[in-house]
């Protein structure tokens, strides 16, 4: 499969972007980095969603993207999202299923995208319930959810420095 047979349709991309593609599937995996490089992509590649993760850890501006199959064996795509969404401002394609309840899954973590975001522009020891619901700007959210997700969030962050410091 290529993209050389529509005309200028590879020039349209940003070249130069670093794309992190993670499928355990090696035809699936080659094939998306054939279409990546021909848009003149960099492309990274791993078949362990795993190491997918300690690759974005180890280098967090490594990679502007990363797009990964849902159905993984070590890890799937949707913790896979929810990790790189809680440590880092780092965009997830998910690839592999058009089940709609499995689309809404993926799309659920919207709201937790707004909300890292929003802690981040504020600081993590100057968030408040009531300023990052102001921030996010998302229907239906009540300060009492934002309250309990902060309070997850931060024991998250606790617990990702002490297995650092472990190491």
């Amino acid at each position: 499969m290529s993209i050389e047979g529509i005309s200028g349709y590879a020039e349209n991309f940003p070249a130069g972007m670093r794309v992190l593609a993670v499928d355990d599937s090696p035809t699936c995996l080659n094939l998306l980095e054939t279409l990546l490089t021909e848009c003149h992509y960099i492309v990274t590649t791993t078949n362990q969603a795993r190491v997918a993760l300690e690759m974005i850890r180890e280098n967090k501006d490594g990679f502007d993207l990363v797009i990964s199959n849902v159905h993984m064996p070590d890890m799937d795509g949707f913790k896979l999202l929810e990790l790189v969404g809680l440590e880092m401002d780092l965009p997830v394609i998910l690839s592999g299923n058009s089940d709609p309840e499995l689309v809404m899954r993926a799309i659920s973590h919207e709201p937790h995208k707004k909300f890292v975001q929003s802690v981040n522009h504020l600081g993590i020891e100057n968030a408040v319930p009531e300023e990052i619901l102001d921030m996010m700007n998302v229907e239906g959210l009540t300060l009492e959810m934002v309250a309990s997700h902060l309070q997850k969030y931060k024991l998250y962050l606790r617990r990702i420095r002490l297995e650092a410091a472990e190491t």
